[in-house]
């Protein structure tokens, strides 16, 4: 899945400025940290370089992750908003 830039600085402002309740959800600093490494992670619903994947996400935190990510991805340019949508509509 392609995620469809608005626009880059607007969405690295927004992820800088979320940073803490991203890791906070369950997404580690290190993927939050890099922009390229972020979005590719969001899209894919996982990072090689830290092993996270979306089963890292506390169902606790889906809904508010959800809708946090919600602001700027869709379940469909996103295998992590997909997969949150699909644990959401099971709870």
């Amino acid at each position: 899945m392609t995620y469809r830039r608005k626009d880059t600085n607007l969405l690295s402002q927004w992820r800088t400025k979320n940073a803490m309740a991203l890791n906070i959800l369950g997404i580690p600093e290190e993927i939050i940290a890099d922009h390229v490494r972020f979005i590719n992670a969001i899209e894919e619903g996982e990072d090689a370089g830290t092993n996270w994947h979306s089963g890292w996400v506390k169902s606790d935190d889906f809904q508010e992750l959800y809708e946090l990510l919600g602001q700027n991805f869709t379940s469909r340019d996103s295998y992590l908003m997909s997969e949150l949508e699909k644990q959401l509509s099971h709870q």
